[in-house]
């Protein structure tokens, strides 16, 4: 949700675009859930289930693209489509005796919009660098594909500037001087950019560039993962994704990564010189060495770190721009939740261990007055070197969600008629929050919001009375569309009338914290 991924298609007919359809194959699917203890854990097959409960074998989700997000196709102009899944709306994950069992219900959002504030990352093997132009050409390897001349997804040129970080084979370099380095590489080595789609001419822009070593896959295995403690020279890692020099890629338990002085360090957009003690509880980090799966250890001392930058999410609880601050009470580092860190030993003494109720961010000259208590927010940035705190974190980014696109998802089992408390065509719904078994999530700009001081209700209203979609899914195939709101409303208060028990309702919208509305998109309610 913070990056996107690039794939390409160049045979799409020429026309306007206002509705796709994206079938999901869960026939071969494997899908790890965070558990309790914050290890990684596998859904069997057999548990992952649609709305009804039956073992899914593929979705299919339909977008509607309106207005502005129409796509439009035209020969000789590149198009943009960009294809949003919210994965904490998209599914509801339960235990029972610490067996996983994941419902899928995909939300996908489309925008033709590149310019939201998200970090853009292409991947794939090197084609050619042209200096001239202070460019090259990738063919496109997405996500996890072998870095190969394939042209399943096509290609695309990086336009690169005197400000992109090049780190190769483990040197980092910036500018020319990194593009030549790159242009010295063999054809098909591996290359990673992040950067940002730039318009007039249009663009993909790197403000990063790895290739190589750099990149996993390479001669050294690799951890990815956060920080959760550290003890001396020894850090420990949760869930972290293993990719072993043989090319397997895998999700593993807890992770002991040994360091040493010898151990390099490198800090993402950085060019300067960097210690092993700049590794700290929280910090995202990908790190290169040697590792051994009957111990669970990677041994990075002849190896080499790379310091990410790293998202902290969660709620306002004070701030104050004449010292640069901003306290929060943190609800998740690098989407972990933070009842999984062990922050001992970040403070310069332990009354300064940083402590994640009152967790403080060193804005620099970024402006807070906007940022209200209580106001949900995000921030990208770095953690400070362990044993240094406080401050706790360093921003470089900050984000506040109250304006963006949010979606409540609430699911109640087992199903229950009271769930919403009044339908009406003029007034919207009302979604009960309290004195019943359920579980709901409301997320703002993929930030959580917690609903945490008495509400026991959520106020939903439609966009357009007009256009919906507005669905009401039932058992045996009972399932209803409506584009009016006031034959939507009709036909749920009707259904819930003659004793119906809701399941679930997805709203995506916009939330109103003061007023507790969701002013909502579409609608699904799916009845027992």
């Amino acid at each position: 949700v913070e990056m996107t991924e690039f794939v390409t298609a160049a045979t799409i007919p020429s026309g306007v675009y206002v509705k796709g359809e994206m079938t999901l194959d869960f026939s071969n699917a494997e899908i790890w859930v965070e558990g309790v203890d914050g290890n990684a854990v596998q859904v069997a097959a057999e548990n992952i289930v649609d709305e009804t409960g039956n073992q899914v074998r593929s979705v299919t989700v339909s977008v509607t693209l309106e207005d502005r997000n129409q796509l439009l196709i035209a020969p000789g102009v590149p198009a943009n489509l960009n294809l949003d899944f919210d994965l904490n709306s998209s599914n509801n994950v339960t235990f029972s005796a610490d067996v996983p069992t994941v419902e899928v219900a995909p939300v996908l959002v489309a925008d033709v919009d590149l310019e939201e504030q998200k970090t853009h990352r292409l991947r794939g093997a090197l084609k050619s660098v042209d200096l001239d132009d202070s460019s090259y050409t990738i063919y496109i390897n997405p996500f996890r594909h072998q870095y190969a001349k394939d042209q399943r997804f096509g290609s695309l040129k990086v336009t690169t500037t005197n400000e992109t970080v090049f780190d190769i084979n483990g040197n980092v370099t910036q500018g020319l001087t990194g593009l030549t380095e790159l242009s010295t590489q063999t054809e098909l080595t591996a290359t990673i950019a992040l950067g940002e789609i730039k318009f007039e001419p249009r663009r993909f822009e790197a403000t990063e560039v790895y290739a190589g070593s750099s990149v996993p896959g390479g001669d050294l295995d690799v951890l990815s993962g956060v920080v959760l403690a550290r003890s001396g020279d020894l850090l420990t890692l949760k869930g972290a994704t293993i990719y072993r020099s043989t090319g397997s890629v895998y999700f593993g338990g807890e992770q002991t990564v040994v360091l040493a002085n010898t151990t390099e360090v490198k800090k993402q957009l950085s060019l300067e010189t960097h210690g092993i003690q700049e590794i700290s509880v929280g910090q995202r980090v990908r790190i290169f060495g040697e590792y051994d799966p009957e111990t669970s250890t990677l041994d990075a001392t002849e190896g080499f770190v790379h310091l990410l930058l790293t998202t902290v999410s969660g709620t306002v609880v004070d701030t104050d721009e004449t010292d640069s601050l901003l306290v929060a009470d943190l609800d998740r580092i690098a989407r972990t939740r933070v009842s999984l860190f062990d922050f001992t030993g970040t403070g310069v003494d332990a009354a300064h261990d940083a402590d994640p109720d009152n967790y403080e961010l060193n804005i620099s000259t970024l402006p807070v007055s906007n940022y209200a208590v209580n106001t949900p927010f995000y921030a990208r940035g770095f953690v400070q070197p362990f044993g240094e705190a406080p401050e706790d974190f360093d921003v470089h980014t900050l984000v506040g969600v109250a304006n963006k696109p949010g979606v409540l998802v609430v699911h109640w089992k087992p199903a229950n008629v009271s769930a919403i408390v009044n339908v009406d065509a003029e007034s919207g719904l009302t979604v009960a929050l309290d004195g019943q078994e359920h579980f709901y999530n409301l997320t703002q700009g993929f930030v959580k919001v917690r609903l945490g001081n008495g509400e026991t209700a959520v106020n939903v209203v439609p966009e357009d009375n007009d256009h919906g979609p507005f669905l009401i899914l039932q058992k045996r195939g009972q399932n209803v569309n409506h584009r009016d709101f006031s034959e939507f409303a009709e036909d749920l208060a009707g259904r819930l009338a003659d004793g119906a028990a809701v399941k679930s309702i997805v709203v995506p919208g916009t939330f109103d914290r003061t007023s507790l509305t969701m002013t909502a998109k579409s609608i699904k309610v799916h009845l027992d």
